[in-house]
């Protein structure tokens, strides 16, 4: 047995707006819609989940809905009454789940749902009728039957399409109750029940975990912060001889001079332009600008790059910028603008101020904030006065300054600015940029903010969860663990799995249980870097003692090799009194590859 345990929390499910789930089109969607409910099935243990969440408090009705049919379909618990009670007086989603759930409890719900079924409401009553076709009850089936017959029941159409779905669900047509029952279903299997007999989110770790991709960006990106004898060494073998983006991500944090000095000796660079972007990002995220100004120089020849390479140099204080800038602003599209405005900012040096005031003059909304908030960081009184008044709650330039501000969050003056505005935000679109700019610089409001929002039902689109999730790694505490492990993973899908990276990336820094089952897979099936990268990280969040269990211990499916490589692990991180623990574990057994892999691991230590 291994001797890890996920540890999961609850789920943010995809679907949840308005009172029933979306409404997609025809055809095969619905042909999936319905094949996948033969995934469904529950568990033991669903009445225990759904009753929790039905006497929270705080449980949005997204949740209770699929609880109310979670509970219906295993009888309804101690909770039997209340089902009853939600499906007369509950409100919108939450009732007609409850519906749904009684024609799952199939006992005791006759007149009820016959009552219900005549409800004036089309979209209750398609409900109710769906409900008695699901009690299995041949007389509740006559009923409906009646009704599809009478050709002047206005839910005689409804009546039909429903028996079918009942009957034979794959000749069946969408409807709003066939497709809220299997939507329903679906999330209660997720949060309560199982999915192919399994726990959903056991299933879909498994299913990432067998993903090379996803643990090599996982592991690359969390080991570029240890600071451990060899892991720079990996990190540039990684760089070097991999591929993803996750080691330049790993690169530029956790080598970023060796990175420079490679790009301007002509050993190694960028292969295009997105790689050059992704290291440029992840240098600026890290604020490492001062450690890579040859980088920066090199990228100057790219001319995608340059107005970008001109600001990040400039931050570096590498050289004087003044006539580059003079020769690219002329011909610079407003974006670029916008980026040598900060260039001149960042330089720190007044003499800039003319040029700034000019293009303060700009039609541009963003091109004039960039240069309002450049002359602030430069000292300009008369830039504040303007600046402040564009803050103004009716001004047109304010999002645009609100935006440059939060560019600029790690200037202090620009963070005393947006302080002020966060509690005067318009609309949640303003609340977000602030959020988003205070929560890296540690506003405990706005990291609540963000919080919640990566709560909400329905959960934000995989983008915009990146963005929170990223405001929330800038300074991660303990507070933020429960929210990111209810938020891992999302559904195993391409457009979910740079989220699902990021997720996994903030378990790893918070030492957070379920990441364990990660580790371990990529240490035993990880190329040569990554599974070392690996060792370290499990020595690093559960201890040294964990990485002499898996040397100790190795799965029925490892190769000699793989044994070797683990032990090699050991002994580069345990160093001697590790190897000596593993010797006394393994009788002091001089072939056993574990035990070989230490003693080389220990002797690389040696060289470095």
């Amino acid at each position: 047995m291994r001797r890890f345990v996920c540890i999961f929390g609850l789920l943010a499910l995809p679907w949840a707006a308005g009172s029933t789930p979306p409404q997609g089109a025809p055809g095969d969607a619905w042909a999936e819609l319905v094949a996948r409910d033969a995934r469904v099935s529950f568990s033991p243990r669903t009445a225990l989940l759904a009753t929790a969440v039905l006497r929270a408090e705080d449980s949005s009705k997204e949740r209770r809905s699929a609880a109310w049919l979670a509970l219906g379909s295993v009888g309804g618990g101690e909770l039997r009454t209340g089902l009853f009670d939600a499906a007369i007086r509950g409100e919108a989603l939450e009732r007609k789940a409850a519906i749904l759930g009684m024609g799952e409890l199939g006992q005791g719900v006759d007149g009820l749902l016959l009552e219900l079924a005549r409800n004036e409401d089309a979209g209750l009553a398609g409900t109710a009728l769906l409900a008695l076709l699901r009690t299995h009850s041949p007389a509740l089936q006559s009923s409906v039957e009646a009704i599809a017959a009478d050709a002047k029941d206005p839910r005689a159409n409804l009546a039909s399409k429903l028996l079918v779905f009942v009957g034979d669900p794959g000749r069946s047509e969408p409807t709003p109750a066939a497709r809220l029952w299997l939507e329903l279903r679906w999330r209660a299997a997720r949060e309560f029940g199982l999915v192919d007999g399994q726990a959903w989110k056991v299933l879909v770790y498994r299913q990432l975990g067998a993903q090379p991709e996803f643990c090599t960006e996982v592991i690359l990106r969390a080991a570029s912060a240890l600071d451990r004898p060899g892991v720079r060494d990996l990190l540039l073998g990684a760089l070097l001889h991999g591929k993803g983006p996750g080691r330049l991500r790993a690169a530029a944090r956790g080598i970023p001079r060796e990175l420079a000095l490679l790009v301007q000796n002509g050993l190694w660079k960028p292969a295009d332009v997105q790689e050059w972007t992704v290291l440029f990002d992840e240098l600026e995220q890290q604020h490492l600008e001062p450690y890579t100004p040859e980088l920066f120089e090199a990228a100057l020849a790219e001319p995608a790059l340059k107005a970008r390479a001109i600001e990040l140099c400039s931050r570096s204080g590498a050289q004087d910028l003044s006539a580059l800038i003079d020769e690219f602003l002329p011909k610079a599209s407003a974006e670029e603008r916008v980026r040598l405005c900060r260039a001149m900012a960042a330089s720190e040096d007044t003499s800039y101020l003319g040029r700034l005031g000019a293009q303060a003059a700009s039609k541009e909304p963003a091109v004039r904030a960039a240069a309002l908030v450049a002359s602030l960081r430069l000292g300009s009184s008369p830039a504040e006065a303007t600046l402040r008044a564009g803050l103004g709650p009716d001004d047109p330039l304010r999002g645009a300054l609100l935006a440059e501000l939060a560019a600029n969050v790690h200037f202090g003056p620009a963070l005393a600015l947006l302080h002020e505005e966060f509690p005067r935000a318009k609309d949640d679109a303003e609340r977000r940029v602030l959020a988003l700019a205070l929560a890296r610089e540690g506003m405990r409001e706005a990291r609540a903010w963000c919080r919640e929002a990566l709560l909400r039902e329905p959960p934000p689109p995989p983008e915009d969860a990146r963005e929170l999730v990223a405001a929330l790694r800038a300074r991660l505490t303990s507070e933020d663990t429960e929210t990111v492990r209810s938020c891992f993973p999302r559904e195993d899908t391409p457009q979910n799995l740079a989220l699902n990276i990021d997720l996994a990336l903030a378990l790893v820094e918070l030492g957070d249980g379920p990441v364990y089952p990660l580790l371990q897979a990529a240490l035993w099936k990880g190329s040569f870097e990554v599974s070392l990268l690996a060792g370290a990280l499990l020595a690093q969040v559960a201890g040294i003692h964990a990485l002499r269990e898996e040397a100790a211990n190795p799965p029925a499916s490892a190769r000699s090799s793989d044994v070797r490589r683990v032990g090699f692990a050991l002994g580069s991180f345990g160093g001697l009194p590790e190897l000596e623990s593993l010797a006394k574990r393994l009788r002091y057994n001089s072939g056993a590859p574990a035990l070989q892999g230490g003693l080389l691991g220990f002797l690389s230590t040696r060289t470095q």
